[in-house]
């Protein structure tokens, strides 16, 4: 029995070493200001005063060297974003050392908690949206937390905390669970050819109406102040409608949760192709197996659901970075279907691909 918790322990922490590795490798090939809203996320950080929770804030003098007035190539700024993005990830780490590793039971939402968290750490998009020098990537942490933690009160003061510094992403969030519970409910008391029908249905009100369905939350607090600006910053600023139809933008998000870089739009052509079959197949196989814990299908349609009806309804938030906290679900059900070897075999490919693209994007344009 002690050896056995030895070698789990020592697996524990070879996958995060692992993780710590790709971040350090992922920080000297990324383009440095290929963010979106740099310079304003920078300024954000060192200069807007952050709830006391937010425990970066207590780091900032390491950071104040960062001028967001300029584009950075030098070692030092490289070591304080690889700093911030470690302090960031640090309770994802203590989690995985300190998460019970007994399989889970089929009644459960989890096939294996464990694996799932380790292998969403090393996914593509999640890595990169952590390693973001920006108070998203700390609400990214709280999201992933509140997904595999099991303690219904702490889940809640999260998800309060997560609010507190950014309101538009926790309602994207709460948004999500909304979907789950509708999505649960549909599926044990209808089945799942209705819970089908529920998200045709769905997506078809939000390609149609897109936008104008903002003002059925007009008058709600907090969240309807927000709709309200969304609503007069499309129509009267940006004008974002116009840039990308309706129906690329959920693909868009989809692509850029997988890996795309927001600015120059690199992307990593070879893993899309793979991961939509990938969904399409598991998603297929859900539905046709009778099996399946319905729990792990209601969260793999909510998520599903999610990024494909948002993009409709709110054109700016196309981006992946809103819906990257889902991820887990998907490679959760993923390890439903295959072995964990497989799924972590994919992630690696994954990540030396994006390695790849990165290494030609700095060879062509250095």
């Amino acid at each position: 029995m002690s050896t056995n918790i030895i070698t789990i322990k020592k697996y524990r922490i070879s996958m995060i070493l692992l993780s710590i590795f790709i971040f350090i490798i992922a920080r000297f090939l990324l383009p440095s200001t290929d963010e979106a809203d740099y310079h304003d996320r920078i300024n954000t950080i060192l200069n807007i005063e952050a709830p006391f929770f937010a425990y970066y804030k207590y780091f900032k003098p390491l950071f104040i060297s960062i001028n967001p007035s300029q584009d950075f190539l030098d070692f030092d700024y490289y070591i304080i974003r690889l700093l911030f993005s470690f302090l960031i990830v640090f309770p994802i780490y203590i989690f995985i050392l300190i998460i019970n590793s007994s399989q889970i039971d089929k009644h459960s939402l989890w096939v294996d908690k464990k694996n799932v968290v380790i292998l969403t750490l090393l996914f593509p998009g999640i890595w990169f949206h952590l390693g973001l020098f920006s108070v998203e990537s700390f609400t990214l942490m709280l999201f992933l937390l509140i997904i595999f933690i099991n303690n219904l009160a702490l889940k809640i003061l999260l998800l309060v905390a997560a609010s507190m510094i950014d309101i538009g992403n926790a309602a994207i969030f709460l948004l999500f669970i909304i979907y789950y519970l509708f999505i649960n409910i549909i599926l044990n008391k209808f089945g799942k050819k209705y819970m089908v029908i529920f998200i045709i249905i769905l997506l078809l009100i939000c390609n149609i109406f897109s936008m104008s369905l903002l003002q059925l939350i007009e008058w709600l607090p907090l969240i309807g102040d927000k709709a309200f600006f969304i609503i007069d910053q499309y129509n009267n600023v940006y004008q974002i409608n116009d840039k990308y139809p309706l129906v690329l933008r959920p693909f868009i998000a989809l692509m850029s949760m997988i890996f795309m870089l927001p600015v120059s739009h690199l992307m990593a052509w070879p893993i899309y192709p793979a991961c939509f079959y990938f969904l399409v197949k598991i998603g297929w196989k859900s539905i046709l197996d009778e099996n399946i814990n319905l729990n792990m299908t209601a969260s793999f349609f909510a998520a599903i659901t999610l990024f494909l009806t948002v993009p409709m309804i709110l054109p700016g938030f196309s981006n992946g970075k809103y819906y990257v906290f889902v991820i887990p679900f998907i490679l959760n059900i993923g390890l439903f279907y295959y072995k964990k070897s497989k799924v972590f075999n994919f992630i690696i490919l994954s990540n030396f691909i994006v390695f790849l693209c990165l290494i030609f994007n700095l060879a062509f344009n250095y």
